[in-house]
């Protein structure tokens, strides 16, 4: 059940009375904010300029999983299980027409001005999609028994997190395809991984779970991964809490992008992140900021409080 929680998207599920939140996505190269507001049943990307939020996607779109274009003139988005593509310098954007069928596009990343990693399911397991910018499947990662998650690509290495059932037991492990092969780089029987980040081929980080959690929360576990010697390693860093109510598609508290804008953001030498408590019935939002050479957390002052998510009317 935890994993169908983890990387549940409501792509369509929205009700008139959640609460309103906005939060940064990421940053344009003249140093202006994007962010993603959602209210009500409406989710809109805008960008901050003088202190008024502009809106650069057109009002009859959902966005979700908004990424840059490298070149930074357009950007990508989920919208009604499609993906599309807004250029700056102009009005609707343009929707890819994709040569294969896929169902439940999780996520599509760019790794160049012409090419995205997507995934998405192909006759019923979830797996890996490389497509131009004219939706043209040009490669393609799957195995017909078992889920490959979470795609990272750096420097014509492909990681993953593969998800194998056998006998009614789900065990978990980080992958890699590189042109001289397959290979396995760590694997968990006990936990449920998701979110891999891959810095670069050296070094990245993934979130871990139990997979059976109380019916309250999920307590998630921040981990490192590396490699030193040829041998990859995890590392445990620190924990955070997220209760299932901000992840119910049917709780007035959720996020239309589920974890996504929940999950920790790597910074250089930091992580900033979120751990949601609940004091006297009511969720109280911490914000925190672990330095990974030091392994402390750190306070996080006001300035930095915009990479942050912000509940209007706190």
């Amino acid at each position: 059940m935890t994993f169908f929680i983890i990387i549940f998207f409501t792509s369509c599920v929205l009700f008139t009375d959640c609460i309103e939140y906005i939060y940064p996505i990421t940053y344009l190269c003249n140093g202006l904010q994007l962010y993603m507001h959602q209210k009500n049943d409406k989710m809109t990307v805008s960008k901050l300029c003088a202190n008024e939020h502009v809106s650069v996607v057109a009002p009859w779109y959902n966005p979700a999983y908004v990424r840059f274009v490298p070149d930074k003139n357009a950007i990508s988005f989920i919208d009604s299980g499609r993906i599309r593509i807004q250029n700056f310098a102009k009005r609707s954007a343009r929707s890819l027409e994709l040569s294969k069928p896929l169902q439940h596009i999780r996520s599509a990343e760019w790794i160049n001005n012409t090419t995205m990693i997507i995934n998405a399911i192909h006759k019923n397991q979830y797996g890996i999609f490389f497509i131009d910018s004219d939706g043209n499947i040009l490669q393609e990662i799957v195995d017909n028994r078992y889920d490959l998650l979470f795609p990272q690509y750096y420097e014509k290495n492909t990681y993953y997190i593969c998800r194998k059932i056998k006998e009614n037991k789900q065990t978990y492990t980080i992958e890699c395809k590189t042109e001289n092969g397959d290979r396995e780089l760590i694997s968990f029987q006990d936990k449920v991984l998701s979110f891999l980040r891959m810095v670069n081929n050296e070094m990245g980080f993934f979130l871990s779970c139990n997979e059976k959690e109380n019916d309250d929360e999920i307590i998630f576990t921040v981990n490192k991964l590396y490699c030193m010697n040829n041998i990859w390693i995890s590392q445990s860093l620190f924990n955070f809490c997220i209760p299932i109510i901000f992840l119910d598609p049917e709780s007035e508290y959720s996020f239309f992008e589920g974890m996504l804008p929940l999950l920790p953001k790597y910074d250089n030498n930091y992580i900033n992140y979120i751990d949601i408590q609940k004091k006297e019935n009511k969720y109280i939002f911490l914000y925190k900021l672990y330095d990974i050479k030091t392994k402390k957390v750190l306070k996080v002052n006001k300035e930095m409080r915009k990479f942050f998510i912000t509940r209007i009317g706190d």
